[in-house]
């Protein structure tokens, strides 16, 4: 008699036989286990080495990261790691150096494995606190070279850790990598941008609203002020020109679109700007099939116009150059008026750029000044009437005074006057009446 051996044992087999293949695929950081070296190096305590220890740090380096020397490497460096022996390698996994300044870390980068003269991958490492995957096809090397193009700008860049796998690496895997202090950073800075929402405009059927505003921080991207680059105030203010930043009065880093009508509904991303931002100003065109709305990309440190088919697809850029164009309002006409900072004049006393109010038709063509001023004009909107109604500020420096009024223009230019104003004789604000004054 033949022994038959239960179904269950053939049903536990299998299952071990998975159990090692899983383990033999989890995700393990083959890095350490090579060695490493680069072109460049600040010094010892920044070697090659120190960006394969499974060391992030979130403040001082030293130590703990690999930093060329910025004054010979000529804003390039290369970083080889070699085994032993052939490794299975699918994914490469890039921290940069962000410890002291988010740009002393590689911006355009080729990976070539072995002794190919052609790279495996290339691309762009953005400038953000957070790993960055390069995924390749799983293959046996014995030698992988990071050859990094340029740099974000600081002058000692480098990396905090660089990880290789066999398999892909879950998100909950590099955050143990990173460690409690950095993940909870990250964490801190998504949470911030989720949590804010701001109502944009309304298109048929649908509401589009921006999330994730705030102020500018100079932690992701830094402006222009006075010509140069430095840092942006965390707080924006729209009465005190010392103050402001030549920009929209708040940003964020998506458009979303959902239906008020379904509050379950999940909604969906219209515009994501990345590590960029999106103006919290904009406007729906009268059929509700165009959005207008000002965008400055991540490499782009000023904002400009852009236009999107409220259906979906890809914004159009309608304004360029060093200069900050956004609040765009559509006109009955079509043409869209907005105030940008392309006048070219700067503040008095405080050197900050100036903003006047200007119009283009909706592609962005015909582009004319509407108001000429020496301090900032800004937010333009249109009333129901067809006119343009904004935010002047002013300096009266023999008062050591500033002041915010709301002014009036016509399409065309002309009947400019203050509406409502600390000096304007007679204009008392009611919120009750104002409507009917002047709707």
């Amino acid at each position: 008699m033949k022994n038959v051996l239960p179904p269950c044992f053939f049903l536990l087999t299998i299952a071990y036989v998975l159990s090692c293949v899983a383990a033999a695929d989890e995700p393990v950081n083959l890095a350490p286990k090579a060695q490493a070296w680069a072109s460049s190096q600040y010094s010892g305590s920044y070697a090659a080495q120190y960006a394969i220890d499974e060391k992030i740090s979130v403040g001082s380096d030293i130590g703990q990261a690999w930093a060329c020397l910025g004054d010979t490497s000529g804003d390039k460096a290369e970083f080889t790691l070699t085994w032993p022996q052939p490794v299975e390698v699918a994914e490469i996994v890039y921290w940069g150096r962000t410890g002291s300044l988010v740009s002393e870390m590689w911006k355009d980068y080729e990976l070539y494995l072995d002794d190919d003269s052609q790279p495996a991958a290339k691309g762009t490492f953005k400038m953000v606190r957070r790993p960055q995957r390069i995924v390749i096809a799983r293959q046996k090397v014995q030698k992988i070279c990071l050859k990094f193009l340029n740099s974000h700008g600081a002058i000692n860049a480098g990396s905090a850790e660089i990880a290789v796998y066999r398999s892909r690496p879950s998100q909950d895997q590099l955050d143990e990598l990173a460690g409690e202090e950095l993940t909870m950073q990250i964490a801190s800075i998504r949470l911030e941008r989720a949590r804010a929402a701001e109502v944009a405009a309304t298109i048929p059927g649908k509401v589009v609203f921006l999330t994730g505003t705030r102020p500018w921080n100079h932690l992701d991207h830094q402006q222009p002020w006075s010509g140069n680059y430095a840092r942006v105030a965390n707080h924006t203010h729209r009465c005190y020109i010392e103050k402001d930043t030549p920009g929209p009065a708040n940003a964020g880093h998506q458009l979303l679109v959902i239906d008020p009508a379904d509050p379950l509904g999940q909604p969906e991303v219209l515009v994501d700007a990345d590590e960029g931002w999106i103006g919290c100003a904009m406007s729906a065109s009268y059929d509700g099939e165009t959005l207008y709305f000002c965008m400055a990309p991540q490499d782009d440190p000023f904002f400009h116009i852009y236009s999107i088919p409220t259906s979906g697809g890809e914004p159009r850029q309608l304004t360029a150059g060093p200069f900050h164009d956004c609040d765009p309002d559509i006109l009955p006409g079509g043409r869209i008026v907005f105030c940008s900072t392309r006048f070219g004049s700067r503040e008095e006393y405080h050197s900050h750029r100036v903003s006047t109010i200007y119009t283009m038709t909706g592609g962005g063509k015909e582009i004319r000044p509407l108001t000429y001023h020496v301090v900032n004009d800004r937010e333009p909107k249109v009333t129901a009437r067809g006119d343009i109604v904004f935010v002047r500020q002013d300096n009266f420096f023999m008062n050591a005074k500033i002041a915010t009024q709301i002014f009036h223009v016509d399409p065309n230019g002309r009947g400019q006057f203050m509406l409502l104003g600390q000096d304007r004789s007679g204009s008392e604000y009611n919120r009750y009446t104002m409507h009917d004054i002047y709707p």
